[in-house]
């Protein structure tokens, strides 16, 4: 399924950042950055237990991608 396959896509930039923090090391993500990411992240999932409609997932990653 399409939000399955941006989960896992992104799961990298997720354990990077968590790396990243844990080593005391420049994050390559900002504040933000990141919190915004688990935010995207947290709705792909939400979308798997039928609380956002597949078609509100298709155009949040449409404008993700531009």
């Amino acid at each position: 399924m399409l939000h399955e396959r941006a989960l896992n896509r992104t799961d990298w930039m997720v354990r990077r950042h968590r790396e990243e923090v844990e080593l005391g090391v420049t994050t390559s993500l900002t504040t933000e950055q990141y919190q915004d990411l688990l935010t995207t992240r947290k709705s792909w999932r939400e979308s798997v237990s039928g609380n956002v409609s597949p078609i509100s997932l298709i155009q949040e990653l449409k404008d993700e991608i531009g």
